[in-house]
């Protein structure tokens, strides 16, 4: 590096804003090499604190650290990795894993395509660009064409730019029937927009040749005699331009704007909580009180194992699937595998167990709760019915008062939050499986 470019690295805002303690000593304008011993999670998080984000709980940097979770998972944890990883993702808008979800009755603007909310209705939609193409664009759009007519029925389909020429062709007919086929298409789409409002829809079409703005001004120049259409003229850079105005029905705004949002299954923060976690943590060895020569080893073993299998079941039906991941991923031996199954199975014969997996219930797993301390609770399972909620814990072991103490502070956190607490339930997952609704 050049001393030009040293000195204008070191003149730089984000040089200038990363602490002392992570630069490197001996070459002033690189980085601490123990930075780079960060996995990509830490590294995050440390850039969250060195640059004050974490005062307020942003929702998109929360989401990027559930990415970055998820990722560490089954993925190398160097940045790179990371980086090549986000790439092959990032323009995927079927991914879920990069979407933030929201309750639906959360005070906020959802942002959709008009295929997604088939089906779904809105109290109020905005379709912003009402001016998509409803004709095949020839610079574009490639469709497959075939003829009868010598030298073009030597192949059975060519595929060819749909150009305006091919209406003149040897073509014209595949290319006249797709065009009717698209045409059919997007008005089928701007039957699906205009029907997805409950209370009011606004649609805003700028001019565009041969876009589905045509056959919407069409429609709305018919109802001009009815009222409720005017002109007005604008201007912007210079230009000038004519705004065409189509209302009809009654429209309240402060209908919305006083409107209150239930409450939801989380309470919300006003900071990220992050700290230097590693620098207080103990380690020690797993289940240290049982060793394989022990009695009550094996028990606990399956007790662990059913444990998991249970967290991630939804519904009995997926029980086989479940086991069988388990025994794809080795956590599980054959033999053990099916004496799981069966006891499980057996569970699900009676009533009092199969309840909690009734599915008119939605089912929450280990779903995390942020107490307004900061604290983050993690219910094995939430049942959730209307304002209604079942709280189900799985144990391993012998009871203890604790585990009680437990699931009555969810019951409280979920209380305090607006729910109506119907059940709460401990299962002891032991030789003999246990259920004790508190």
């Amino acid at each position: 590096m050049n001393h030009k470019k040293k000195k204008d690295f070191s003149e730089n805002l984000l040089w200038k804003a990363i602490p002392d303690s992570l630069k490197n000593i001996e070459e002033k304008y690189l980085l601490s090499s123990f930075v780079y011993n960060y996995n990509i999670y830490e590294l995050v998080e440390n850039l969250i604190r060195i640059f004050k984000l974490n005062d307020n709980a942003d929702l998109y940097i929360i989401k990027f650290l559930d990415i970055i979770k998820e990722y560490s998972k089954d993925n190398s944890t160097d940045i790179k990795s990371f980086l090549d990883w986000l790439d092959t993702i990032k323009d995927d808008t079927n991914n879920s894993l990069l979407s933030i979800s929201f309750p639906e009755n959360t005070d906020a603007i959802k942002i959709s395509t008009i295929h997604k909310i088939k089906g779904l209705q809105n109290k109020i939609i905005i379709i912003p660009y009402a001016n998509w193409d409803i004709q095949l664009k020839g610079s574009r759009d490639i469709i497959w064409v075939s003829s009868n007519e010598e030298p073009f029925n030597k192949f059975p389909a060519y595929p060819v730019f749909a150009t305006k020429d091919l209406e003149y062709s040897c073509f014209a007919e595949d290319y006249n029937l797709e065009n009717d086929l698209i045409l059919i298409d997007n008005l089928n789409l701007l039957y699906v927009a205009f029907t997805r409002a409950e209370d009011a829809l606004f649609v805003i079409s700028p001019e565009r040749n041969k876009t589905i703005n045509e056959i919407i001004e069409t429609r709305v120049q018919k109802l001009e005699e009815e009222g409720g259409f005017f002109e007005e003229i604008a201007e912007e850079n210079n230009k000038q331009f004519i705004i065409k105005t189509y209302s009809k029905g009654n429209f309240i705004p402060a209908k919305y704007i006083n409107a209150t949002c239930e409450n939801n299954l989380f309470i919300t923060e006003q900071s990220i909580v992050s700290s230097q976690w590693y620098k207080n943590i103990l380690i020690k060895t797993a289940d240290v009180e049982n060793k394989p020569w022990d009695d009550n080893y094996q028990k606990i073993k399956r007790g662990i194992e059913i444990h998991k299998i249970l967290s991630r079941l939804i519904n009995p039906e997926d029980i086989e699937n479940i086991i069988e991941d388990e025994l794809i991923r080795d956590n599980l031996e054959e033999q053990e595998a099916e004496l799981i199954k069966r006891k499980i199975k057996r569970l699900f014969l009676t009533k009092e167990f199969s309840l909690l997996f009734d599915k008119d219930w939605e089912v929450r797993i280990e779903a995390e709760i942020i107490t307004q301390e900061g604290e983050i609770l993690r219910p094995d399972r939430v049942l959730l019915k209307d304002k209604e909620v079942k709280i189900i814990d799985f144990k391993i072991g012998k009871e203890n008062k604790e585990h009680i103490t437990q699931i009555n502070k969810y019951a409280k956190v979920l209380s305090e939050a607006g729910y109506k607490i119907s059940g709460k339930y401990l299962i002891y997952l032991t030789d003999e499986i246990k259920i004790i609704e508190v």
